[in-house]
């Protein structure tokens, strides 16, 4: 016989939910039987719960304390996608704002404790197109940034929110990242986001390539190995350099002084390619092929066939 939970050493809150539950507790027993191949040694409290949360998933039980099951069920696994979308089956049927800021308040907290979960980032989602607070989004994102400036999910969710609420101003937010690490290519990602894309009736003018174009090259000049600002450049100059004749004549004067720096050649390449002097360009081409870019031989072979006359 399954011994009564009240005999089994579980912790207070773990009781406390099955006392919560005691209508369904007849259930219980063969979702704590032990798998049958290579079973896990789970701890006592994780078992219990984990098998109370799944009487009241399969039962569709949408209710107070299923959320509270499942929120235990959380903290032991915050991985756990079954236990957040049930949340949120939950949640959308109540709409209750009271319970939406206070699943919030968990994500927060739960958040900060991991803050590469992708199930968390994904539920902060949902919330957001309930409670539509950008401004404690961009908040939030900023505490996870200011921890880990390489944060993928912060990054993107930012992205999310400013795409969504269609934000204004989050040049400057880029900026300050890029001045604590020139080379952080999420925030140069961001940047070329907020500014060519993220705005649905934007209209991109010359004058706005340009001055990031400018931007870009002056913060090459504190190292022109930084491949993350030639992306940037290389993206907003999209191979029109006849429009940016400044950086262009700038990038030549380079040639000497960084003879062996592929990311110069790479651009001198584009430059020569886009002026139509291809046979300038096939030594180019020729020399990052053998000596400055050989990683990448299979592409510069093909645009060697590209350019051989046919």
């Amino acid at each position: 016989m399954l011994p009564l939970f009240q005999d089994v050493e579980l912790k207070t809150d773990t009781k406390a939910l099955l006392e919560l539950c005691q209508d369904i507790i007849q259930d219980i027993e063969e979702y704590l039987k032990p798998e049958r191949s290579a079973p896990i040694d789970y701890e006592t409290d994780f078992l219990w719960i984990s098998a109370l949360f799944r009487i009241l998933l399969k039962r569709k039980e949408y209710s107070e304390r299923a959320l509270k099951v499942s929120l235990a069920a959380i903290q032991n696994n915050p991985a756990d996608y079954s236990c957040w979308d049930f949340r949120r089956q939950i949640l959308r049927r109540s709409q209750q704002m009271s319970l939406l800021q206070q699943e919030l308040e968990i994500c927060n907290e739960l958040g900060l404790q991991n803050p590469k979960n992708y199930q968390i980032w994904f539920h902060r989602r949902f919330l957001c197109t309930f409670l539509e607070n950008p401004q404690e989004e961009l908040e939030f994102t900023e505490t996870i940034l200011l921890e880990d400036a390489k944060n993928y999910h912060a990054w993107s969710h930012r992205q999310w929110v400013v795409y969504r609420f269609q934000l204004l101003g989050e040049e400057a937010f880029s900026k300050k990242f890029l001045e604590m690490d020139f080379r952080n290519n999420s925030a140069w990602n961001y940047r070329y986001f907020v500014i060519f894309l993220s705005m649905k009736t934007a209209v991109i003018s010359l004058e706005l390539r340009q001055s990031e174009a400018y931007y870009a090259w002056e913060i090459l000049q504190r190292s022109f190995m930084n491949e993350s600002a030639w992306y940037y450049l290389w993206q907003v100059v999209d191979n029109e350099w006849h429009l940016f004749p400044s950086i262009t004549q700038a990038v030549q004067n380079l040639l000497e002084e960084q003879k062996h720096n592929r990311l110069v050649r790479i651009t001198w390449f584009n430059i020569l390619m886009n002026k139509g002097e291809l046979s300038e360009a096939q030594a180019i081409c020729n020399q990052l092929k053998t000596e400055l870019d050989t990683f990448h031989q299979s592409f510069w072979n093909e645009q060697l066939m590209i350019q051989s006359p046919k």
